[in-house]
Parts: C-alpha cells; structure tokens; sequence
C-alpha cells in the first residue's frame, strides 16, 4: 500500500467512523471535555433525606390558553441529563444571545446526573446553592434566573428535599 493510498483510505473511511463514534457518544452520554464529572443514574424510586427530587418535561406547539378553558397543553416526560453547577450567574458563560443556551459555563460542574425514560431525578446534594442546567441541543439549557442573574439557582437546606420540575420550553408558543 502507497503512502497515497494509506492517505486516502484514513480520510475515505476511518475518519468519518472515528468523526460518527465521537458525535453518537457525546449525544449519549451528555457533556464531554476537562471538568466534567461521569454520569450518574438517576430516577425517582429512591428518595434521599436530602437534596433534590423532581421531574423534567418537553413542550412545545401552541400553549396559548383557551377562552373555553377545555384546551389541554401537550407534554413529554423527557430522560436528560442534568448538570450541578457552583452558583453561575449569566456573566460566566457564552450564551446564544436567547438568554436560554449557554456554552463556555465558566464555574465548577459538580455533578451530572442523567433522569430515567420519564425525565425523573432524586439525589443527594450537600446544602448549598447551586446551579442545574439542562443538556440540550448539545448545550445547556435553562429558563430561569434570579434576581442576581445566577442560572437556575436552587437552594439546598439541611435535612430537607427541594422539589424542582424542569420545563424545557424553547419549542412552546405561549
């Protein structure tokens, strides 16, 4: 085999299955890079004495209410991948200029924890504050701020579970 030929057969076929192996592997198994923790399973059988526990649901199409009231608003129970973060205020990140996807999350991911087929979760986490973001879209994900412009802010108390439903709803007409 000429250089040439070895040449043509990296770039014909091994590079377009290394190219498909790199991008089917990160969209199963989230996030990938430096500073990023391994997946953890999570679902909403077991129930810590403290942390957090909730659910993750997809909408999207028209959720504008109905004068008859009769309308009933479509939603998927979604398996995610969830991102902890230290506290991010918008500042330490790039974001998509939608103030909803963000990339370049410049503080500490904690943990990711991946929901079960019904987008539940139920984790321990030390008290604190903290961040959680959605993986999406190869991204991450949220539409909620606080007052200080920390992402998704939740507070964890001592001894106590804190319920939080995720909504992602970038798809949704309201």
């Amino acid at each position: 085999m000429t250089i040439k030929s070895t040449f043509s057969f990296i770039s014909a076929v091994v590079f377009p299955l290394l190219l498909a192996a790199m991008l089917f592997s990160c969209k199963i198994n989230g996030p990938k890079g430096s500073g990023y923790p391994k997946v953890a399973k999570s679902g909403c059988k077991k129930i810590f004495k403290q942390g957090i526990k909730g659910q993750v649901t997809f909408l999207e199409g028209n959720h504008m209410p109905s004068p008859d009231g009769d309308y009933i608003f479509p939603t998927k129970k979604v398996k995610r991948i969830l991102g902890v973060f230290a506290p991010t205020p918008v500042s330490k990140t790039t974001n998509a200029g939608d103030m909803t996807f963000f990339t370049d999350i410049q503080t500490k991911c904690l943990y990711l924890i991946q929901t079960d087929k019904q987008g539940c979760f139920s984790f321990y986490l030390p008290d604190g504050k903290y961040s959680i973001l959605v993986w999406e879209e190869e991204q991450w994900y949220s539409n909620a701020f606080d007052g200080d412009n920390i992402i998704s802010p939740v507070v964890i108390e001592k001894g106590k579970v804190t319920d939080l439903d995720i909504k992602i709803n970038y798809k949704a007409v309201y």
